[in-house]
């Protein structure tokens, strides 16, 4: 049984602190998992209110990560598919798309090799075939004319096919930006965190993307093994990154960033590699994310803040301090003020239920 001074000091220090973590914690799971926003450690939501830049992935992140072929420059659609029909990547599926809508005969690749952020090569009917971006073409020394320059402006990203050294034609293929991008980079700065984008993509093409979302730094023609040492870049600037992709590829950079956030209808690997998980794949739910984790930081410092004023003020009280003065504090009034205690955090914490982060407010404008 407790006397007055040990329920304004063991009884009311133990469980207090205790208290307003717990509900805040579980507040803010239930409050998340509500909102679509999976938040696997609460070390998360100490990170988050730290974060002072949003990089993001530009494939899959802002657009849609479904591009469709737009362009077709010479008669190439046909060396291209072939190439493409061994790889997974995203134009890849939509160049082999195209092809087979329009009948064509894939034809067999040779000695085929994928070249990480660059392209593909193999022999096809006994011909050294290429098919990529500007880099691939330098390093082959093929000349590039200027048609790739126009589609690029227009913010395509431009499959270059060339055949035992000769350049024979391009493929512009074009992914739709998601309705969220603009507004996600929006509510963001208007938050005061600065966004940036890294993409494998050439400069023009990224650069006119970023323009139509309104981020102004962009890091463009990336390798993906090279993501991660980017990120590693800005936090050793004294940066606190958070990184949001989807891919295979993002994985290392959504570990190495401070705060990964890898969005639900990306690849296993980068959800497990995420410390936040966007169910609904819309970026503007990184804006919501980063305000749900303010929130609760600023519940559980609000509950600590009332836990111990309490104990501050009673625990002298409960051991005397105004006896001299007629004043004692009966057991029985310890044991209210505790549970009054205890009812101020319960109370805040439970308000969480209540809260919608601006974020999510502007998807139903």
């Amino acid at each position: 049984m407790c006397h007055s001074t040990d329920l304004g000091t063991r009884c009311g220090l133990s469980l207090r602190p205790w208290t307003c973590n717990t509900n805040c914690g579980d507040c803010w799971h239930w409050k998340g998992a509500e909102l679509g926003i999976l938040i696997k450690k609460g070390e998360a939501l100490e990170v988050a209110d730290r974060i002072s830049c949003v990089l993001f992935d530009k494939t899959g992140t802002l657009t849609e990560g479904k591009p469709e072929v737009t362009d077709i420059v010479g008669d190439v659609l046909e060396y291209a598919a072939a190439l493409e029909a061994r790889s997974r990547h995203p134009i890849a599926v939509a160049v082999t798309e195209r092809a087979m809508r329009e009948g064509l005969e894939i034809p067999e690749v040779e000695e085929f090799r994928a070249i990480p952020g660059k392209g593909l090569e193999g022999k096809i009917n006994s011909q050294h075939v290429i098919a990529g971006n500007r880099v691939l073409m330098d390093e082959f020394g093929v000349e590039i004319p200027g048609d790739a320059e126009k589609l690029e402006s227009e913010g395509k990203t431009v499959v270059m096919v060339a055949a035992d050294g000769e350049f024979k034609g391009i493929i512009g293929v074009s992914d739709r930006i998601k309705p969220g991008s603009a507004a996600a980079v929006g509510e963001l700065e208007r938050m005061g965190i600065r966004t940036a984008m890294i993409t494998g993509d050439n400069r023009r093409t990224a650069e006119k993307v970023a323009r139509e979302v309104g981020i102004s730094t962009v890091i463009a023609e990336v390798l993906p093994e090279d993501k991660a040492s980017r990120v590693s870049e800005l936090r050793s600037r004294g940066v606190g990154v958070a990184f949001v992709g989807d891919g295979i590829n993002d994985a290392p950079a959504l570990s190495e960033a401070d705060l990964g956030i890898a969005l639900g209808g990306g690849t296993d690997v980068a959800k497990e590699a995420g410390e936040v998980v966007l169910v609904g794949d819309d970026p503007l739910d990184t804006a919501a994310a980063l305000q749900l984790a303010g929130k609760v930081i600023s519940r559980i410092k609000q509950n600590l803040f009332w836990a111990f004023a309490y104990n501050v003020i009673l625990i002298p009280v409960a051991a005397g301090a105004l006896y001299p003065l007629g004043v004692v504090f009966r057991p029985e009034y310890a044991g209210l003020a505790m549970a009054l205690s205890s009812v101020t955090v319960v109370s805040l914490s439970l308000s969480l239920r209540g809260y919608t982060p601006p974020a999510r407010r502007l998807r139903e404008l």
